[in-house]
């Protein structure tokens, strides 16, 4: 995703060492994936990540942020891309 000059530097370490839930159910049809953290912080509407599994590769875009009890949090996100392997 294009970035604007007017938008504040973020450094891309969501990733980093926290724990991660990835949720998906039967995703080559609904295409959307959830991704749910504890103690990182939470991804912003439009980052765009991209994750494998046997059946392909997947770039999903993050569609909403959803705030959770604490620090934890639901990221809804859109499949945008797919490679089938």
């Amino acid at each position: 995703m294009a970035k604007s000059e007017d938008e504040p530097f973020r450094s891309p370490e969501n990733f980093g060492a926290h724990h991660y839930e990835i949720v998906y159910t039967r995703l080559e049809q609904a295409m959307e994936v959830t991704i749910r953290a504890t103690g990182a912080r939470p991804p912003v509407v439009g980052d765009v990540y991209t994750f494998s599994r046997p059946a392909g590769i997947y770039d999903v875009e993050v569609a909403e942020v959803i705030p959770g009890e604490g620090a934890a949090w639901d990221a809804r996100c859109k499949v945008i891309d797919f490679i089938r392997l």
